[in-house]
């Protein structure tokens, strides 16, 4: 019995990607601390200054894009209309097409805070890329995502010119990209500054 290569290559990325949860092992950074994003509407109390998110993600290649995309507002109820079973079609930030600009080599810049768009966040090597890579396993990278200021209403902004008490954050990872929110793909939650 013949078995071809290409078809058991293509099974094993799905069950790959399959097993790829954007719940798993995402944390916050700070000033030397971490904290785990353990469930969903978690809240995440961090001061006014440069932080960073750490995930893992499958690493991106031309035959398994896997990107993960991640969306910042201001306001909860952007937030609360990604729901599970949603196509990316009908949500305003998640939609092909919609991911924000990014520069070469170095990625974003901000952590930008719209009710649109998403930052897509990705690896495949040291030159094609938009977060930095902190270690790789086979096909799986633990990746981090570094926010030394904000972008919003229109301008790049520091941390403490923030008026706002919170940041709502939604982190979608269409793992079995079928462009469809499914189960643990989607997690959502909010960062809450205090003072130092």
């Amino acid at each position: 019995m013949k078995i071809n290569l290409s078809f058991l290559i293509a099974i094993s990325s799905i069950l790959l990607l399959t097993n790829c949860k954007s719940t798993a092992n995402i944390a916050i950074h700070q000033n030397k601390k971490k904290v785990s994003i353990k469930k969903n509407d978690q809240i995440v109390s961090i001061t006014k200054s440069p932080f960073s998110f750490y995930f893992n993600i499958n690493k991106y290649t031309k035959t398994s894009p896997v990107v993960a995309k991640l969306a910042a507002f201001s306001n909860k109820n952007d937030l609360d209309a990604l729901k599970v079973g949603l196509n990316v079609s009908q949500t305003e930030c998640f939609a092909l097409g919609d991911a924000l600009a990014l520069r070469p080599i170095t990625g974003y810049d901000a952590l930008f805070i719209l009710d649109y768009g998403f930052h897509a966040l990705y690896y495949e090597n040291s030159l094609d890329k938009s977060v930095e890579l902190i270690y790789e396993k086979d096909d799986f990278a633990n990746v981090a995502f570094h926010i030394n200021q904000l972008f919003t209403n229109g301008q790049y902004i520091p941390f403490e010119a923030y008026k706002l008490p919170k940041i709502y954050i939604a982190l979608f990872i269409d793992a079995n990209t079928n462009n469809t929110i499914d189960e643990e793909e989607l997690t959502k939650f909010s960062i809450q500054f205090i003072n130092k």
